[in-house]
Formats: structure tokens, sequence, C-alpha cells
């Protein structure tokens, strides 16, 4: 088949995906190939990859609601279809079965209807590949892997969608279709391939190579990929022309898929080498370290179960090893003979583009930082972006008389690397309202009408001496913002709060650091009674991932048979106390330790005891000092549990012990983290448990009583904040948990009713759930007043757990033995501090090594 020419029309044509990275890129050709063909784009949302061009019109539309794509396509009439659409593949089968399968055969079906000529569909190589299975110079002959033997549930159902395809050509007559499976696709746009692996460099990870690089794979340019697909489409409507003659074998192409590639088979690190270099990368081979693949295999294993069991996912598995190191290349012979199909661009000319698409992405965006380098925020007129503090309520009140004449507060968004001030004044600036960094690049002091205040900042800021800093002349303004953006230098304390060992969701009082611990003794924060006598508990031992019990009984359904073990299998068991097969128990002289509390035996808590009230379900553990709740008793694991925000430990000898406990909002936080790690959303509705009603006033038409909660939007996990406003306990800069939030009524489902998929439902005791509302309205008195609302949410702070806290305490609210010296606990000088900055400082030096 010859090529196409560029005067050639393909007529109408509908591109199902048409703002996906491959359907935006062949509605692109379609406009530059072939400009008279008139261009309809079908997607769910179509505000993304948009074509300015006046053949291509938008439609927003869900190819798995039949009726609506039936009407569309009675609508437009259009002579062709490419169906590129496709959910990403890490998403749930049911979605994959839905998208993939379902709304295949609705589109198969209005098409059919709407007297389609042709119709084009978006397979993939991967139907042919098992995981396991090498393939060397594949065609299409190859069967395709599907069910039990297929790895990818979403192969699976790209298989499934191809068959249905290929099995509705000429039904009718005049129906005719085919498959595109292409392989490796990467290019400008691309946000799988290219940027992992430029990503890869920008984190220095260009050292390592993984198996003996003899392995040669298959990658495509998408311009490649969208020209065979307009092969297909003309091949297709030239056969129709001439129906309803059958062509020969050799030159069918209607019922007929086809593999596309860049027909350049590549060794795998050679590719991944080549990008690198394109991004920036220099390391001579002779420096590149190579990983055995059994090894290497071995350590993925090993890496799936640790993660597994603790709820994070594996930076490497056993199928990311297969991957890189088995041969995967395919023959393209059909398509050259068929469709004419000859790659228009070179794998290099491919990457030279994908690799400087995603460089100057990066340049634009630093460029756009750099624009608003120390430049003040313009009052905004409309909503923009969240992270800057922009309130939909025009505030123009006063500050409070209470309060300082100047407010400040002044946050580090790590992930932008920008420090943002805000200064609040009582009356508009002036001329003589002045900014001044000092000579350190520690503190900024703002002077306005005879007063003044200082704000330590989050992160020292090479300011070259004392300075000062331009404030915006226009307009008057009571509410000031300075913007200044950080750079990652070597002497910057930048490259600490970027170490890996802050990106962890840390957690005290493990038992790890227990266990380091002599003499640990847990006492009751309301009155420091002691409620475990020191020494009590000889071992502290961690609990895994709240769903450990689904896991063990996983394990002990599929673990290896391992005959020789199985003489010491319960023993085993019975001493770590949460073996397969094993509940949970309690054990005298033994703490079990998970994120929020310990699992204690009664016998060991000598300063606790049981009270049970007539609204209790449970029977509480509450203080024999003082009475307040310290937990619950778990008549499961035959123990009580008991909650770490209401204890502080005190560790060491009883003539000089040291104290440690935190405030409940960093436990709080902690909570939310672990959460967003283990369930993937970031809105809870969170609330305390509900009122019980007594059967006896229940009645069958009785409404389910509503219950107070909060709708908590984590928005920002990690960042770092000063204000002017104090809080006891509080050092700045203090690391915090940005959140919105919506007061709300929370009731439990009723038969029937979905649960949202995107909002996790998450109980807090009612002394928890208490002091979350408490802190989140007061930490909006630290916010600027224009800050502490957004689009209809209210903005708020938690603290969270920083880098040290997890071995050194904060020190709070505990009176001094005799003879302490409790002087520099707050301040500077303090020991706490000092060990901290110690600790972030071998953290930068760790990451500059």
């Amino acid at each position: 088949m010859s090529a196409p020419s560029k005067f050639q029309t393909l007529g109408k044509v509908v591109v199902v995906g048409g703002c996906g990275f491959l359907g935006s890129h062949i509605v692109s050709y379609i406009v530059k190939r072939h400009p008279q063909t008139q261009i309809a784009v079908l997607d769910l949302r179509t505000t993304s990859n948009r074509h300015s061009s006046s053949t291509v019109s938008y439609h927003d539309g869900d190819i798995t609601d039949l009726a609506a794509m039936q009407a569309l396509f009675a609508q437009l009439k259009p002579d062709a279809v490419i169906h590129t659409a496709s959910p990403h593949f890490n998403l749930p089968p049911a979605i994959h079965d839905k998208v993939n399968v379902e709304g295949t055969k609705n589109l198969l079906k209005a098409s059919q209807d709407a007297g389609v000529k042709a119709f084009v569909y978006t397979s993939s190589a991967s139907v042919i590949f098992g995981g396991q299975t090498e393939l060397v110079n594949a065609n299409e002959e190859w069967p395709m892997v599907t069910g039990d033997a297929q790895p990818e549930y979403y192969t699976t159902t790209k298989a499934y969608a191809e068959t249905y395809v290929l099995e509705a050509n000429r039904k009718p007559e005049g129906f005719l279709t085919c498959a595109i499976r292409p392989a490796g696709i990467f290019g400008e746009g691309d946000v799988q391939l290219l940027p992992k692996m430029v990503q890869a460099f920008k984190d220095g990870k260009t050292k390592f190579q993984v198996g003996a690089n003899d392995n040669l794979f298959d990658f495509t340019y998408v311009e490649n990929v969208a020209y065979g697909h307009i092969l297909a489409v003309l091949a297709l409507l030239s056969t129709h022309k001439l129906l309803p003659t059958v062509p020969l074998d050799t030159e069918r192409v209607d019922g007929e898929a086809f593999f596309i590639t860049n027909g350049e088979p590549v060794y795998f690190w050679d590719f991944a080498r080549a990008v690198w270099h394109e991004a920036g990368d220099r390391l001579p081979l002779k420096s590149v370290w190579h990983l055995d693949a059994g090894f290497a295999s071995m350590i993925g294993f090993f890496s799936e179960w640790a993660m597994w069991l603790i709820g994070k996912t594996p930076n490497l598995t056993r199928a990311q090893v297969r991957y890189s190191t088995l041969k995967k290349y395919h023959s393209i012979a059909k398509a050259r003979a068929r469709l004419g199909y000859q790659p228009l661009v070179s794998l290099d000319e491919g990457v030279r583009r994908g690799v400087r698409y995603i460089l100057e992405q990066d340049e634009k965006a630093s460029q756009k930082k750099g624009q608003i380098l120390m430049n003040p925020k313009p009052r905004p007129q409309s909503i923009s972006a969240p992270e800057l503090h922009q309130s939909d309520t025009d505030f123009t009140e006063r500050l409070p008389e209470n309060q300082s004449h100047i407010m400040l507060y002044a946050e580090l968004l790590l992930h932008i690397r920008t420090i943002t001030l805000f200064a609040s004044l009582r009356s508009h600036h002036t001329r003589e309202t002045k900014a001044r960094l000092d000579a350190d690049g520690n503190l900024i002091t703002v002077s306005h009408e005879g007063y003044k205040a200082t704000i330590r900042l989050p992160l020292k800021v090479d300011g070259k001496g004392d300075a000062a800093l331009e404030l915006p002349a226009h307009p008057p303004s009571k509410e000031i913002t300075l913007r200044l953006q950080m750079e990652e230098q070597e002497d910057s304390d930048m490259l600490g709060l970027m170490a890996e060992a802050r990106k962890a969701n840390i957690v005290p009082w493990d038992g790890a650091a227990l266990g380091a611990q002599e003499g640990v003794e847990l006492r009751c924060k309301n009155c420091e009674g002691v409620v475990l006598p020191r020494g009590t508990v000889e071992q502290w031992k961690d609990l895994p991932n709240e769903n450990w019990a689904e896991m063990m009984d996983f394990w002990h359904c599929h673990k290896p048979d391992e005959h020789h073990l199985h003489d010491h299998t319960h023993e085993v068991g019975g001493l770590k106390g949460y073996a397969a097969g094993n509940r949970l128990k309690a054990a005298q002289g033994v703490g079990f330790v998970d994120l929020m509390g310990f699992l204690l035996k009664e016998q060991d808590c000598t300063g606790a005891k049981i009270s049970l009230s007539e609204e209790q379900v449970d029977a509480a553990v509450v203080c024999r000092h003082c009475s307040h709740i310290l937990g619950m008793q778990d008549a499961t694991a035959d123990g009580w549990r008991v909650r770490k925000w209401s204890l502080s430990i005190s560790s060491g000898s009883a003539s000089s012990p040291s104290y440690s406990t935190y405030s409940v909002q960093k436990w709080i936080s902690a909570r939310l983290l672990y959460l967003i790690e283990n369930v993937g959303v970031r809105k809870f509705h969170i609330h305390a448990p509900p009122i019980s009603i007594s059967t006896a006033t229940a009645t069958p038409d009785s409404t389910p009583s509503t219950t107070p909660s909060i709708l908590v939007w984590v928005f920002t996990p990690d960042l770092l904040f000063s204000s002017s406003i104090t809080r006891p306990h509080r050092t700045d800069p203090t690391r915090a948990v940005k959140c919105f939030f919506k007061k709300q009524t929370w009731a439990p489902l009723q038969p029937g009713e979905p649960e949202s998929a995107t909002i996790e439902d998450v109980e807090f005791p009612q002394e928890l759930y208490d002091e979350l509302e408490k802190t989140l309205d007061e930490s909006q008195d630290v916010l600027p007043a224009t800050a502490r609302k957004f689009q209809g949410w209210d903005v708020g702070l938690l603290e969270r757990f920083d880098v040290g806290e997890e071995v050194l305490g904060e020190q709070e609210g505990h009176k001094a033995g005799e003879g302490e010296d409790m002087e520099g606990i707050e301040g500077e000088g303090s020991d706490v501090e000092r060990r901290g900055r110690e600790l972030r400082r071998s953290l930068s030096q760790e990451s500059l090594d």
C-alpha cells in the first residue's frame, strides 16, 4: 500500500480518547497530514490536550453509557472511529471490565447503528505476553494470553476487547474493523515511560543495571503509532469502496491485528542510557554496577513481602526484574506489507524529542518560579491555587485588638521549594513599612508605624548579609505577601529537608525504640500518675499492619511447603504471638505496639482500672489516680488497649528519669498520613462513635440518628510554618499538615446506599474527635485572615512528627523532678533542639554523599 497523500481526506473521524496521550497525537497527525478531515474528539473530559484547529470539535461523553453513545454517533454520522480510550492499568479490575470490555462493546454497537465504515481499535502488544516466555521477533500468529496465564488483568481486558472488535468485522457487511498493537509507546506528553526514566536520572539512580543487558526490547515513538492508526483507517476505507469484494489473505486488513513498533529493537538498558544521556547524564559505563538478575529477583521477593506486611509499595519487584531482563520484541512485517507502514521517526530522534519536551516543561516551570522570586503576590481577582492561600472570602476585618499591630506567618512548601511570608497590619502599608532579612538568613523583621514584629523563617535563606526586602508600592493594603524561592545548594538545609528519612510517616514509641530504652514507665498524661510501673514490661514488640490477620491467613495458605520446618511451626508461632492460626493475645511482661497505642496485660497496668458506664458498650480503661480515660478493654485479645496520646513515657533510672510526651494533634496527623498511605485517598469523613439507640425505644420506622462529623481533606501533607502567634510547647519552625475541613453530620449507610470511592469514613474516639475539632478551629488563629477559607472549605493546620522526635520526645508539660534543671528546654540552645539540628545536618550530609 502506498503512503497516504497529505490531501487525502478521511471523511468524518471520531477519535475516542482524543484528549489522552496517544489520542491527542492522532488528532494532531490528522490535522497536519489530512487537513480536510473533520475530527470529533470524544473523551470523558475534554479539558486537556485540545487542538485549536477549526476542523476539530470536542464532545464530553462516557463510553460505558450505550444510549449516550448511540445518540452522539447518530448526530455525528462518522465515516471512521479510532478507539484509543482506556483506564490506567493500576485501577481496579471492575473498571477495566467496564471501560475496556463493556465500553468497547458500546462503541461497536453505536458504530454499527450509525453506519460507520471503519473501526480501528488500539490494543496492546502485551496481549501475547504472559510475563515469563520471551518474545523474539513475535508476530500476529502468536496466541493471546488471557485469564490466569495473564499476570495483568488490564491486558486480559484489552485482549477481550480486541477479540470483540475483530469478531464484529463485516457485521453488517459494510462495517470493517481491525486492531493496532503498539509496543512501549513514548514521546511528548508521555506520563509513564520517559518521565520515570528522566526522574531516575534526576534522583541519581543511573548507576545500577539489572541483568546482563542482552535482552532486545521494543519501544515505539508516539507519532509512528499515530501513523499506523491512520494507515489502518485508510486501508479499511479503501476496502469499503470495493465491497463486497474480499481482499486476498496476504493483503487483507479488515478483521486483522497488526503490531506497530519502531522496527528497531534495542537492548533495554541501552534505551534507558540514551534517555539519560539526552537528559544530561555523562556517567561512564565502567561506573555502572551490574546486578545479577537472579539476585535482583530474590531482593524483589523479599521487598514485596516486607512492603506487603507493612502495607507499602515496594521499590523493586520480581515482575520489574523480569520485565527489564526478558527479550520482548516483535515483527512488523505484516504491517509493512499490508498497511504500507514504515516508521516516520527513528528511535534516536524520538528519544531526543521526548526528553527535550520534558526538559522544556521543567524549564518553563522553573522560569515561572523565577518570575515570582521575591516579588509580592498581587491581590487575586479569582481563585487559582489553594497552595497560595487565596481565600474565597473578602476579608476586610482589622486585626483583633488583643493581638499585636503586626501579625506574621510564613510557610515553606517543600515540593515547590518556596517560602511564602504573610504580614497582616492594622492599617494600610506605606513607603515607611519595611521588611528586612537578618544577616544569618534566619529571621525577617517587619516594621510599620513604629511597631516591629520578627519571625523565624521555616528555612534559612542566603541573604548575603543584612538585606532589605522590596515591598509592593501599590495598591496600599493591610495584607502583604512576599515569596522567596529556595535553591538546593550544597550548604543549604533544603537537602536535609528533602532527605529520604523525612519522607516516611514518622511515629514515635515503636517497639524497637522502647526496647532500646531501659526502665520504660508509662504515665497518665493528665496527672502524671504511674500507669505501668518501670520494668514491668520486659519486651516491646511491634504489631504489623492493621490487616495483619488477613495477611497471615494468606501466607499460611500460600507459603512454600517447607517440611523441615514443620516440627517448629507451633513453637515459633507461639513465641511471636501473632502467627497464622493464632489470635492476638496480650501477654504479661510483653507490650505490643501499633501506630496509636499499646496492647497490655491488665496485671501489668497497676495504675489503671476498668470503668463501665451505662452509655458505654465496651469497658473503658481509666487512670486509677484521676479517672482520665486511657483506652478500652479488648476482650478478644484478653488485654487492654491503651492509647499513646493519653500517656507520657519516662525511661532511664528512677533517680534521673527522662520524660517524653507529644501533643494529641501529632498523633492525629500520624493516623491520617497512615490512612493516605494504605487507603489511597486524602479525604476523610471523621466522626465519633455514634450514640446507640436502645432496642426498647427503636422502631422500624426510626431514622438513623446523625453524629457530628468533620470532612477533612489533607491537602498538603508536609510543610513547615512559623507564626508570630505563639502557642505553648511550639517552637518554630513547625512541621505540619495543611487540612481543608467542613463540619457536617454523619449517619451509617443504609441498605443499598453506595460507599464513596474518594472519601474514607473514619471513627475516632470521642476525646480524639473533640481534640481534632478544637485543634483545627484554633489553628485558624495562626493563619492570616485571607488564608482561613478556600472555596467553601475552612483551612487549618495539624502539627506532625518530625525527624528526631521518634527518639527525643518533646518534653511537653512535665514537672521537673527534684534537682532537675529544666532551663533551656524551649529556646535555641536547648539540648533537644541541639540534638535535632545535629540529626538534620547528618541527614543533609548523607544526601550530599
